[in-house]
C-alpha cells in the first residue's frame, strides 16, 4: 500500500494540474466556441507552460475561423510538447484551414499514433474531408467521433452536412436534430432550424 502512495500522489496532482481545461472544454464541445476561448485566454496566462491549454486555445480560435490568430497557439503547443494529441490535432487543423492537406494528414497520423480512440483525429480529419469535398468519408470520420464523444456538438452538424450531399436525408434529419438539442444557441442552430422545417 505504501508503495501505491507516490504513484496516487502523482495521478492526483497531474489530475489537479489539467482539471481547470475541463470547463473550456465542455464549452467547447457544446459549440460555444467564443466562450471557450475567451475561458482558455485566462488559464494560458496563468499557466504559460501548459501545451494541452495553448492547444485548446488554438482549436477554439480555428473553430472560428481566427486562423492568424491560432497560428501562434498552435505553434507554441508543439513547441511545449509536441508528442500529445492536442498539439498535432491543433497543428493538422491549423493545416486544414491553410489548405495544406498533406501535412494535415501527417499530423493527424501522429495523433492517431499517441491515442488510437482519440475524438480530436476523427474530427478534424472529417473536417479536412469536407473542405476536399470528399463526404461519404468525411460522414464516417464525424460517425466515429460522435461514438468517442456523444456531447460534441458539431461533430452532428458537419455530418448532417456530409449526409445531405450523399443524399442521405435519413441520417442529415437524425443529425441535425440531435444538433440542435446539443447547441440550440448557435447561429448554425437556426440555420439547421429552418432547413429542418423545409425537409418536413
Amino acid at each position: 500500500m505504501l508503495k501505491l502512495i507516490p504513484i496516487l500522489t502523482a495521478a492526483l496532482a497531474a489530475f489537479s494540474a489539467t482539471s481547470y481545461l475541463q470547463e473550456p472544454i465542455k464549452l467547447f464541445d457544446a459549440g460555444q466556441f467564443g466562450d471557450a476561448e475567451t475561458k482558455l485566454e485566462t488559464i494560458v496566462s496563468q499557466h504559460p507552460d501548459d501545451a494541452a491549454a495553448h492547444a485548446w486555445l488554438a482549436m477554439a480560435r480555428l473553430s472560428r475561423e481566427k486562423t492568424g490568430e491560432a497560428k501562434p497557439e498552435v505553434e507554441k503547443a508543439v513547441d511545449l510538447k509536441a508528442d500529445s494529441v492536442e498539439s498535432q490535432a491543433a497543428r493538422a487543423w491549423l493545416a486544414v484551414q491553410e489548405k495544406n492537406f498533406d501535412a494535415a494528414g501527417q499530423a493527424l497520423a501522429k495523433a492517431a499514433e499517441m491515442e488510437e480512440d482519440s475524438v480530436l483525429v476523427p474530427y478534424v480529419k472529417g473536417l479536412m474531408l469536407v473542405e476536399k469535398k470528399d463526404w461519404s468519408p468525411a460522414a464516417e470520420e464525424f460517425d466515429r467521433a460522435i461514438e468517442r464523444n456523444p456531447h460534441l456538438a458539431f461533430a452532428y452538424y458537419y455530418s448532417g452536412i456530409a449526409y445531405s450531399r450523399v443524399n442521405r436525408q435519413d441520417k442529415m434529419v437524425e443529425r441535425f436534430q440531435t444538433f440542435m438539442k446539443l447547441a440550440p444557441k448557435t447561429p448554425e442552430a437556426r440555420k439547421v432550424q429552418s432547413l429542418l422545417r423545409a425537409v418536413r
